[in-house]
Formats: C-alpha cells, structure tokens, sequence
C-alpha cells in the first residue's frame, strides 16, 4: 500500500508539473494554445522540450543547437507539421517517429545526418513531405522508405549520395517529387526508379553524367518536369527519353552539348518547355526542334558559342508563346522569316543581351506581342528602326528599361538612349518628307499628261474629220453615220476609211486618265 500511494503521489507531481510547464511556455518560445502550435524558432534549445501540450499540432525547432531526438517525440502523438531544421542532429536513429502516425511534413534539412535506414522512418505512414536536404547522407539502402506509403515529395538534394540500393524507393508508390540535385551520382538509377510509379517531377540537376544512354528514363512512363542541367551531359542517346510520353518540361542548361538534341527531343511529342542554354551549341539547324510540335517556351540563355540561327529554325513548332534568347554575344543577326510559323502565337521575346543590330520590321506582328526585349544590343538607331521606337513609345515602358536600351550607330548617337531620339535625328523625317513630295509630283504629272492625251484625242479626231468628206445621211431610228457609226458617244470609223489610226479611239476615257 505504501508503494501504491508513493507511485500515485508521483503520477499527481508529474501531470501537475506537466501542466504548469505547458503554463510556462519555454523561455524564448511562442505558445499558440488555442491553435496549438509552439514556434521554438532561435530558442537557443539544445534538446526537444516534453513538457509541451501532448495535444499539440505544430512544433517549430528550426536554427536551434539540438544533437538528438532520441525518445522526445513520444508525448506527442497528435503532431501534424515538425520542422527540426538548421541544427545539429547527426542521425535520426531507429524509431523515433515510431508513434507520430498524424504527422505529414518533416522538415529535418540543413543538420549533419550521414545515414538512414529502414528504421528510421518507422511510423510515418501520413508523411506526405519529407525535406532532408543539405546533409551529408552517402548512400540509400533497400526499403528506407518502406514505410512512407503516402509520401508524396522527397527532397535529398545538397547531400552525398552516391549510391542508390536496387530497391531503396520501394514503397513510394505515391510520390510525385524527387529532388535528387546536387549529389554524388554518376549513373542515372533508371532500375531503382521502377518503384516510382506515380512520379511526375524529377530533379537529377548537377550530378555528374557525361552522357544519358539509352531509354535511361524508360521506367518513369507518367513523368512530366526532367531537370538534367549542371551534369556535364555531352551527349544523349536518341532514344533517352523512350517511353517518356507525358513529358511536359525539360532542362538541359549549363552542360556541354555541342549541338541540339533534335534526335533525342522526337520523343517528347508533348513538350512545352524547353531550357537548354549555358552549352557549347554553335549553330541552331532547321527544324531544330520540330521533334516537339507542342513546344510552348523555349528559354537558351548564355552560350557564348552561338552565332547562327538557321531562318528555317523553328519550323514544326507553331505553338511556341515565349522565347528567350538573351546573352548570346556572337548572335548578331535573326532573319525576318526565322519566326514566320510563330507570327500568330508568339507573346513574349526577348533578345537582350546579344550583338543585334538591327530588327526587321516584318519578323513578327509585333503588335500582338505582349513584351519585348531587345536592351544590351548594339542598336544602329536610323530609320529602319523607326518601328521600334514607334511600338514602344506606345507602351509603358520602365525607366530602367529605357536606360538601357541605348544606341550603338551612326556614332554621334553613341551611348544615347533610343527612346530619347526625335524622328529628325533618326533621319526619319526626310526620308518621310522626300516621300510625300515624291507622291505630290506624281500626281501633278500624271493629271498634265490626262490633259495632253485628251486635246491629243481631240485634234486627231477634228484633223481627220476635215481631211475627209462624207455624206451623211443620219437616220434617227438607226442612230448612224453612212460612213461611221455613232456607238455610245463613241465615233468609230469602217477601216477603209482609217488611214493613220488602226484602232478605235476613245476620246472620253483618255481624257479620264
């Protein structure tokens, strides 16, 4: 009886401590007791606190000194959302989320993890996002993830892997998203991806491949966003993306490729996007991309290498509503029928950064362009520019935009701001000038030469009609001449009497000329 009362004492000392502890919020905390949600956010805490409401749904341990986790989530069995970021865990052990069967975000990036194993993750089988970014984890063992069945992100980037277990991602029969991005990898894991079979984005971005081979996706049939920039890639096989026919977005920036992947891209017959600058590609052949008739954006941004654009380029893509081809500085010349496909769809483009020196009026309708960009070009600012200046002096344009968007040509406009120049300094308004005073004259001479073809007619008609006599007899009811007809107001005369004139002649309509 005596240990009974003693245990029932301490039961009462605990639970009213407890209480008292949730009363006194943790120094440097904030207690949201209706909402029920902690934020322990810099607490300066080197341990989880567990004298926290039990009931508890949010618990925020992010930028804190903690090194272990061991047991401190046991009381709190209703926890939705934990983030226990930018600390110092080194592992996250063997079943510590064992009873956290509500929890659904677990935020434990930015620490030193250098292992998981197919215990750790014992309990979660609510997780939905899962962040372990910026560790050092080296490799990935079979069934890790078993238990994460409703896991619909993971995010593994910035960590070591270099290894990936045939069947580490069984189980993740949900997810949607991987983010393998910047690891150790050399080879794509296209075995492991099998288990993935719901998958729709995957980031494999700043690995290192050298080259893609063969049907290296082949395994992941409902993926739609691929990043593969940063990986060195030199070459892909032309049947890489095999049976990847959902693809939606694809990124091959910042990579070696030497040419455009036009073998490879028929396989995405539904690609919209495509990011492929930051290369070694020197040329843009005809029918480029045609491969991928849905293609909507096309974005290459700084490959230095570039110099030709073939006119014929984009044919087979006349979907294509946004270009960006910036900050190529050997790219000096677009011809006016490179996006005669795209003169009813394209929306936006811009040419910034490039060594354009003239746009030609007639390569887009412009007007229907929702933005343009030509800034950073050596712009030769004359009359064949005059369009330009027109457009966009009728659109609201930045300051800063007007700033850099500066002349090239004639040199006495060097370092000026187009948009500041007048139509006379443009040489523009002679040119218009010449052309109404051309018109003017025109006109005069040709209303002068109407009057001297008519008293022309109309001497020739009085010289011939004296030089012959004829006897008339004019019979009303015939309307005629015995000599000649009178037909519609018009004199015309038998050929035997027309000795210098073969044709008939119609006074009334020269002198209309």
């Amino acid at each position: 009886m005596v240990v009974f009362s003693l245990l029932a004492h301490l039961v009462s000392l605990l639970v009213l401590f407890r209480g008292f502890a949730f009363a006194m919020c943790p120094m440097r905390c904030t207690c949201h007791e209706k909402k029920l949600i902690v934020n322990c956010k810099k607490a300066v805490l080197d341990v989880v606190p567990i004298t926290l409401n039990p009931e508890l749904r949010e618990l925020y341990l992010t930028h804190n000194q903690i090194k272990s986790i061991k047991a401190s989530f046991t009381f709190y069995t209703k926890l939705e959302f934990l983030d226990v970021s930018n600390n110092q865990l080194a592992e996250l052990g063997k079943k510590n989320f064992a009873v956290q069967h509500n929890l659904r975000v677990l935020f434990v990036n930015q620490n030193k993890i250098n292992e998981v194993n197919n215990q750790t993750f014992v309990g979660l089988s609510s997780l939905q996002l899962l962040n372990l970014n910026e560790n050092a984890v080296q490799s990935l063992p079979n069934n890790v993830f078993d238990s994460l069945s409703k896991l619909q992100k993971l995010d593994l980037s910035r960590n070591r892997i270099s290894h990936i277990s045939a069947d580490a991602f069984a189980g993740l029969s949900a997810l949607k998203t991987l983010i393998l991005r910047e690891n150790s990898l050399t080879v794509i894991p296209s075995a492991q991806f099998r288990h993935l079979t719901a998958l729709v984005k995957l980031d494999l971005g700043h690995n290192v491949f050298n080259s893609i081979g063969e049907s290296a996706f082949a395994t992941l049939p409902t993926l739609e966003d691929l990043s593969l920039d940063k990986c060195q890639i030199s070459s892909l096989h032309a049947s890489s993306f095999l049976n990847v026919n959902q693809m939606r977005r694809l990124r091959l920036d910042e990579n070696n490729l030497s040419e455009i992947p036009s073998d490879s891209l028929q396989q995405l017959k539904n690609l919209e996007e495509l990011i492929i600058g930051r290369n070694k590609i020197a040329s843009i052949e005809a029918f480029a991309f045609g491969g991928s008739p849905k293609l909507k954006v096309l974005d290459i941004r700084h490959d230095h290498q570039l110099s030709y654009i073939d006119k014929d380029a984009f044919l087979g893509i006349p979907h294509l509503l946004k270009v960006i081809l910036e900050f190529c500085p050997n790219v000096r010349h677009l011809h006016e029928n490179t996006f005669d496909v795209q003169k009813r769809s394209l929306k936006y483009l811009s040419l910034r950064g490039n060594h354009i020196e003239n746009v030609a009026h007639n390569l887009l309708n412009w007007q229907q362009l929702q933005y343009i960009d030509v800034r950073g070009n050596p712009l030769t600012c004359n009359c064949s520019l005059l369009w330009l200046w027109e457009l966009l002096k009728q659109r609201n344009v930045s300051k800063e935009y007007k700033d850099e968007l500066v002349c090239a040509e004639p040199a006495n406009f060097r370092g000026h701001r187009f948009l500041s120049l007048s139509l006379s300094e443009m040489a523009c308004y002679e040119s218009k000038h010449t052309i109404i005073t051309g018109s003017v004259i025109v006109a005069v001479v040709c209303a002068l030469s109407s009057i001297v073809l008519s008293l022309w007619c109309r001497t020739k008609l009085f010289l011939l009609f004296r030089s012959k006599k004829y006897e008339t007899d004019l019979k009303e009811d015939l309307g005629y001449y015995e000599k000649g007809r009178i037909i519609d107001n018009q004199v015309m005369f038998p050929q035997s009497t027309m000795i210098y004139i073969q044709t008939p002649i119609k006074c009334a309509s020269i002198s209309q000329v």
